[in-house]
């Protein structure tokens, strides 16, 4: 299985989606086809994504179209990460999760955030009881990051490090302009944390200012 971790802005207008979903869709068929030929990676592709409006949301409808697996890398419960969407944009995450194939929220001992999983529900859910080894790891003893201990912020850097970690791949949906944020989380931060961490990072410039 080759993975490719998505991170990417959320605030694209009409125009930056189309242009951004065609150059997308050629990205992830370049990525099929080289596949496979590829004996090293047997299973086929996967994307890996927080299924944030947006960049995220894009590239998860477009692998599902082309026939890919998609795994979920939730920031947080989906109940307490529902509320950072519009109504429709939350209509669309529901979706989305609801045909993901894994479903990871890093760091939580129990299930999304509080929520009922079930198969009907979300499809193979996986619950990480703590980050991998690597930079600002999470220990499973640490604060749970669905509770007041860690910023909305941390638990988007949190998932951002998780997907770097487990990704073969980055592709960034991203304006070129370098952010740092207080928190550590955005998606310059999560190309600087991949380039760390030696991973290919594939960028598709947005013309964002």
């Amino acid at each position: 299985m080759f993975v490719i971790g998505v991170t990417g802005h959320r605030g694209l207008t009409a125009a930056q989606m189309s242009a951004v979903e065609a150059q997308v869709r050629a990205f992830l068929g370049e990525c099929a086809a080289a596949n496979a030929i590829d004996t090293c990676h047997a299973g086929g592709i996967a994307l890996m994504t927080s299924l944030a409006a947006g960049a995220d949301t894009l590239c998860a409808k477009c692998a599902i179209d082309m026939g890919m697996r998609l795994i979920a890398v939730l920031p947080m419960g989906a109940s307490v990460y529902r509320e950072d969407f519009s109504q429709v944009q939350a209509r669309d995450f529901d979706g989305l999760l609801s045909l993901a194939d894994e479903v990871v929220v890093p760091g939580r001992t129990g299930g999304i955030g509080g929520d009922a999983v079930t198969s009907a529900s979300v499809a193979g859910e996986v619950v990480v009881p703590g980050i991998m080894g690597g930079i600002g790891s999470i220990s499973s003893e640490g604060p749970d990051p669905g509770s007041a201990d860690f910023s909305r912020g941390q638990r988007y850097r949190m998932a951002s490090r998780y997907i770097v970690q487990h990704c073969d791949m980055l592709l960034a949906i991203w304006d070129g302009v370098r952010r740092d944020t207080r928190d550590g989380a955005g998606t310059w931060e999560t190309v600087k944390m991949a380039r760390q961490y030696g991973r290919e990072v594939a960028w598709i410039r947005t013309g964002l200012t």
